[in-house]
């Protein structure tokens, strides 16, 4: 049977195989990153759909389901997003809204919109999907299990970290059952439970969940695998924020060459090295090394807006400290432009930038401009609080209000010297 199509609908359109191995070749290049060729593939697969089955059949529902996965490993997310709602329009109306491939239509849209900051949308779409599994396939299979992850993950942005917690143990059980504790399924879950504990500051769990993770991929010999890969990432920054730069750098410096015999130089994952790298030597006050990575970086990364944006934080941030103001406005102007282009309003990326801004305009002597983009970004903050406070226990909503009043600090303090923006203080 067809990757995406069942034997019965292909037989109804004698052009349905061709087709699908027309998506499979292009799926096959999206993984390895020739997203040209991706593209090239995955447009004849929609035109033969189109032409040889209707535009109201399933495989043009799949096609249209791979021309939306294409644009969206391009980093072109508001390209992807008429390529899947087509997809999963067609799909609820040929195939019906029970069917596994409607749910990957799900599935993959919330992805879009989660990694937009359109959390509201990703959550509900992200519900459909594990409900649909989960009536279709049972809670302990791989499909619920993966939308479970990718909610968790969502929550955890969100600063839902209670939620995102309950779920990644649950997926942690699942694979447990499902696979075994000896699995690669299984010590991506330990993995992501680490990066939880991570953000949450609980450095020394982190580090005992990749340590488990590690054991798991050293025995089964996934050393040169892009798992083995983001662990070294997660291990080196574990120890870049428990003061530990040299033993981070090990880490980075390893993940660096292994993610060039994995992906080649020009790959997002090699642009993530460049500037984990960055971020020690700049810590090791190399200053001029750091500069040199980041920049690297943001040559590679123009089409991943997530990554675009913070690789640029963090070398506007460089010459912030280094006291080139000048330098740090003119990127993050040019940042701003740019995140405005590709990200909703009010997402992380925003919000970061944002008080980046605020603290150069004060930093260069303009204490009114200052207090304008504090004050909007104290409105962001309100509402994020509102949002994920409704979700949090007492001591998780503590340890929420506490990283939200570090990272508002330093801004609140200046404040006091503006009057009219003295509501600003939360306490």
């Amino acid at each position: 049977m067809p990757l995406f199509l069942s034997a019965q609908l292909a037989s109804e359109c004698p052009a349905a195989s061709q087709v699908d191995s027309l998506i499979q070749l292009s799926r096959s290049f999206t993984h390895q990153y020739q997203l040209d060729t991706a593209a090239v593939l995955s447009a004849q697969a929609a035109a033969l759909a189109r032409n040889s089955c209707g535009e109201l059949s399933a495989a043009y529902g799949a096609a249209c389901f791979n021309e939306g996965r294409v644009r969206h490993f391009a980093g072109d997310y508001e390209g992807a997003i008429p390529w899947y709602v087509r997809s999963k329009d067609i799909r609820a109306t040929v195939l019906g809204t029970d069917d596994l491939e409607y749910g990957k239509s799900l599935n993959n849209l919330a992805i879009v919109y989660d990694q937009q900051g359109k959390y509201d949308q990703a959550e509900w779409l992200y519900l459909q999907a594990l409900t649909l599994r989960k009536r279709a396939l049972g809670r302990e299979s791989r499909p619920y299990s993966k939308v479970l992850n990718n909610l968790a993950t969502m929550y955890r942005s969100m600063g839902r970290f209670e939620q995102a917690e309950q779920l990644l143990h649950e997926n942690l059980t699942i694979r447990r059952k499902v696979e075994g504790d000896t699995t690669l399924n299984y010590a991506n879950s330990l993995r992501n439970l680490g990066d939880l504990y991570y953000q949450l500051h609980q450095n020394q769990r982190a580090q005992t969940y990749f340590q488990q993770a590690l054991h798991i991929y050293d025995n089964l010999g996934y050393q040169q695998s892009q798992p083995y890969l983001a662990l070294l990432n997660s291990l080196g920054s574990v120890y870049y924020d428990t003061n530990q730069p040299e033993q981070a750098l090990a880490y980075f410096t390893e993940a660096l060459a292994l993610a060039e015999a994995l992906f080649g130089t020009d790959h997002p994952e090699y642009a993530g090295r460049l500037n984990a790298l960055a971020l020690v030597h700049a810590e090791l006050g190399q200053v001029g090394d750091a500069e040199m990575l980041y920049q690297k970086a943001l040559a590679k990364s123009a089409d991943y807006p997530l990554n675009y944006g913070y690789y640029a934080h963090n070398l506007v941030r460089l010459y912030y400290q280094k006291g080139d103001l000048d330098q740090a406005k003119r990127w993050q102007d040019s940042t701003t432009v740019y995140l405005n282009t590709h990200l909703a309003p009010g997402h992380p990326r925003q919000l970061q930038n944002q008080r980046l801004a605020g603290e150069i305009k004060w930093a260069k002597g303009e204490p009114a401009a200052a207090a304008a983009v504090f004050a909007d970004l104290a409105r962001h903050e309100r509402q994020r609080i509102a949002k994920a406070s409704r979700h949090l226990s007492d001591q998780e909503l503590l340890t929420y209000l506490r990283s939200a009043r570090v990272n508002l600090n330093f801004q609140l303090s200046l404040l006091h010297e503006v009057p009219t923006y003295s509501e600003l203080a939360y306490d």
